[in-house]
């Protein structure tokens, strides 16, 4: 029942990110404001579970303002993002520090991939719950 309540808990988190960042890419998309930024620097974060970690684009963009900002991105990657490099951007015009890539993959699939990787755990949970699949026991094995 233990692993039922740790994984059930492991879903919601994975629903409640995919719907925050569903969220925030819907306002971004709706009233935010594009520019294309610059990769200043990556910043390394190593992970607690292991020694690989991921390294997070700090990018620097001038708004319609004519505001610069320097800010570090939400979503970073191994291999870094090579300084220098242009991305497009979308930024919250009243708060510019909140500002994403601007692409699908950051707007669109990675909510989406969270939101259906929680809503299958859940799946999965009631189907066990049901005693139609085991799923707790091949978790428990794997």
């Amino acid at each position: 029942m233990i692993t039922i309540i740790i994984l059930v808990s492991i879903a919601l988190g994975f629903l409640y990110i995919g719907l925050k960042l569903l969220e925030k890419a819907k306002h971004l998309k709706a009233t935010g404001k594009k520019a294309f930024g610059t990769v200043v620097k990556n910043n390394y974060q190593k992970s607690h579970n292991d020694n690989r970690g991921l390294y997070y684009p700090v990018i620097q963009f001038i708004t319609k303002n004519n505001q610069t900002i320097i800010q570090q991105l939400n979503f970073g990657s191994n291999p870094p993002k090579n300084v220098g490099t242009k991305l497009q951007l979308l930024y919250n015009p009243d708060n510019p520090k909140e500002v994403q890539i601007n692409s699908e993959l950051h707007l669109t699939y990675f909510p989406w991939f969270f939101i259906l990787t929680g809503s299958l755990i859940i799946i999965l949970v009631c189907l066990e719950l049901f005693d139609i699949i085991n799923f707790t026991q091949a978790i428990i094995n794997w």
